[in-house]
């Protein structure tokens, strides 16, 4: 394990994050973008419960110093405490940022109870809806973390509006919320035809053959049955299309998914890519991107895909439907047969001025709305805010 060392400074606060694990997921990519861009005003660490896996080297080759402690489930509970403590006394963070219901719930109130009251700042990445869908700790910490949090953080970062109306209502302090809507770099994710049409190649779909994407993992929020079931029913009007799958568990092994796959007739339409690092090549090859599941915070995946000028067809669930705008098909969740008629009205759009209007328009709204600038700005006031107020207690006492 790393051991941390303090850094911290009047004008470039020291911020510890602690997070439940590293791993390929939303909260963990966007923790990734927003410390490495921030890294010249802030001096950030990072404490993983779990495991490195895949953003802990990733956020080490940036220059973070990170330390995991390999911690599961119950573990978490009973080893968790004495490795946090001991980081807490080295690095004296100004600021400490937990990520995700397992450390806002435990490794805050450690650290509360330890003295450092007035520092912790939670971070809430997940839409609270279809609890039964979480693991046994999840919907413990969830629980506990509405009845600490009229007393432990000193602010609740919400990802989404509809995240924060959703956990108000399951009790926690709605007085301290803040919802900073998550941001990406449109220099990054951005559309270009040709490099599209050589991946297309790469998979032999043919200029003529439209290409739906989803990029999701295997997991029962996610809803792949009724993504499944639409794209079905596309098939079987539109025969020529061709869906690119993307995510964790999205291969021929996982019998679940290969079951669903025959049973809806797509053996010869569907291609699962698995977990990938590079997602936004892929997307410069699809016409039309699909969120299909029945609960999201803030999905920033169909920011991605409007920034790559994708037509998005989402379920209303969490913001999604706030993120596409005017610029996309929203349909209710776990209905394939209104997901099915919003893929194919996407598809009779493509190659119209319509579309191109649309999907022009979707990126601008990203870079307008949705910037990594935008999401940095936000955290840094917050944090300053965080560190200024101790300085000036510590000035008083």
């Amino acid at each position: 394990m790393t051991s941390f060392a303090q850094h911290s400074t009047a004008s470039r606060p020291n911020v510890l994050h602690v997070i439940s694990g590293l791993g390929q997921g939303g909260a963990e990519m966007v923790m990734y973008r927003l410390l490495t861009s921030t890294q010249q005003q802030v001096q950030h660490q990072v404490i993983s419960l779990g495991g490195m896996d895949e953003f802990g080297p990733r956020l080490q080759e940036q220059g973070i110093e990170v330390e995991a402690f390999n911690l599961s489930g119950r573990t978490m509970l009973t080893r968790g405490r004495a490795p946090l403590l001991a980081a807490l006394e080295r690095v004296q963070p100004d600021v400490i940022q937990t990520w995700m219901y397992h450390s806002n719930a435990l490794a805050s109130w450690w650290a509360y109870r330890a003295g450092y009251q007035g520092k912790i700042v939670w971070n809430i990445r997940n839409s609270g809806q279809h609890m039964r869908d979480f693991s046994l700790i999840s919907r413990l910490s969830l629980r506990a973390g509405a009845w600490l949090s009229t007393r432990v953080p000193t602010a609740i970062v919400c990802c989404a509006q509809s995240a924060a109306k959703r956990h108000q209502e399951l009790g926690y302090d709605g007085s301290k919320m803040r919802v900073i809507a998550n941001g990406l770099d449109s220099k990054q994710w951005y559309p270009d035809p040709e490099q599209g049409q050589i991946r297309r190649r790469q998979m032999r779909i043919e200029t003529h053959m439209p290409v739906i994407g989803v990029v999701a993992r295997w997991h029962a929020l996610k809803d792949w049955p009724n993504t499944l079931r639409a794209l079905g029913q596309v098939v079987e009007q539109y025969p020529n299309v061709r869906c690119l799958l993307i995510g964790g568990d999205i291969v021929q092994t996982n019998k679940a998914l290969m079951t669903l796959i025959r049973a809806h007739k797509l053996e010869n339409n569907v291609l699962l890519l698995g977990q990938r690092e590079d997602v936004a090549q892929w997307m410069q090859a699809m016409d039309i991107f699909v969120l299909g599941s029945k609960a999201e915070g803030f999905p920033n995946v169909v920011c991605e895909a409007m920034a790559t000028e994708l037509r998005c067809v989402v379920t209303d669930v969490g913001d999604a439907a706030m993120i596409v705008g005017q610029e996309g098909l929203v349909v209710p969740p776990s209905d394939a047969d209104a997901l099915a008629q919003g893929i194919r009205t996407a598809i009779h759009d493509l190659g119209s001025d319509s579309h191109r209007r649309v999907v022009t328009a979707g990126r601008q709204r990203i870079q307008n709305d949705f910037s990594l600038e935008k999401m940095q700005n936000a955290y840094l006031q917050l944090w300053q805010e965080v560190a200024a107020a101790q300085g000036s207690e510590q000035a008083v006492s």
